[in-house]
């Protein structure tokens, strides 16, 4: 007993992760190999055989249609992203640095969190009355003399699933940035203050350095939820097509090994940018 005692204290640190590392490999880890090994499995009329075949991997290569959807969606996801930076950063630098007082910058935090706290589905319709032909926006044009008509740029387009897709996702862009500017020591900024650096000077090579790994997290974050995202576009993006979109479609005709191997590239594809980013900067140092 006493043994087992020891044994079981010398490895507690195990044990306590035992539960986590279980939870992942049967939700993460399993789905995964089941989606892997489906996407080479043989599609039929009633739905599929258990025969390893390349069949849907090379139909993804010599079917031009998959390869520009593949284009676009990478191509979206990356503006998205770049987007977000663009938005978020100054939002993040203005909460960590500008607002002194934490209950205050609690509050806004709160504030951004909010459109979280509704439904999706009911977050997306809520959308047609700010985008739509008889929305805000159209209205506000109109009343300012810009455009004499409604237009339908703003909904059921890929503008409209761009502007949606942002405003879901920069938050996730937000807080990465803001916990690593949080962490900054102000003395730091005194130091560099005193030796002459100016402002633009402390950014380049004081802020900017910081924010990095949460620049990277941030980026992560984005680019992998707006690369697999298939509801806004399908609501809000009109005749526009994403990978999510067809493996959604693909599934509904019951298509599953294609739409496994859609999934799989996907997969793929995430993997090596999120490793890419992570290759650039110790993201370590945002928690740590």
């Amino acid at each position: 007993m006493s043994r087992i005692k020891e044994y079981i204290k010398s490895h507690m640190h195990v044990i306590m992760v035992l539960p986590v590392i279980i939870w992942v490999a049967v939700f993460l880890f399993g789905p995964l190999l089941i989606i892997g090994t489906f996407s080479f499995y043989t599609n039929t009329t009633l739905g599929y055989l258990p025969q390893l075949t390349l069949d849907n991997y090379a139909k993804l290569i010599t079917e031009p249609i998959y390869g520009s959807i593949f284009s676009f969606t990478i191509y979206n996801a990356v503006l998205i992203t770049i987007i977000s930076l663009v938005v978020g950063y100054p939002v993040a630098y203005y909460l960590a640095f500008k607002i002194k007082n934490d209950n205050t910058r609690l509050l806004l935090v709160l504030v951004l969190i909010i459109p979280f706290w509704v439904d999706f589905t009911t977050k997306l319709m809520s959308w047609f009355p700010i985008l739509g032909t008889n929305g805000v926006i159209n209205y506000s044009l109109m009343s300012l003399g810009i455009i004499n008509e409604p237009i339908s740029l703003f909904i059921l387009s890929p503008t409209a699933a761009t502007i949606v897709m942002l405003q879901t996702y920069v938050l996730f862009m937000i807080a990465p940035i803001l916990l690593g500017l949080g962490n900054v020591e102000y003395d730091i900024y005194n130091a560099a203050e005193t030796l002459g650096a100016n402002r633009f000077q402390i950014f380049r090579h004081i802020t900017l350095p910081l924010s990095r790994p949460g620049i990277v997290i941030g980026s992560s974050f984005v680019f992998v939820m707006t690369m697999g995202d298939f509801v806004t576009p399908r609501v809000l993006g009109g005749s526009m097509q994403t990978i999510g979109i067809l493996v959604a479609m693909q599934s509904s005709l019951l298509n599953w090994p294609l739409a496994s191997a859609l999934a799989t590239v996907i997969i793929i594809i995430t993997l090596i940018v999120v490793l890419a980013l992570f290759k650039i900067v110790n993201v370590g140092k945002l928690v740590f």
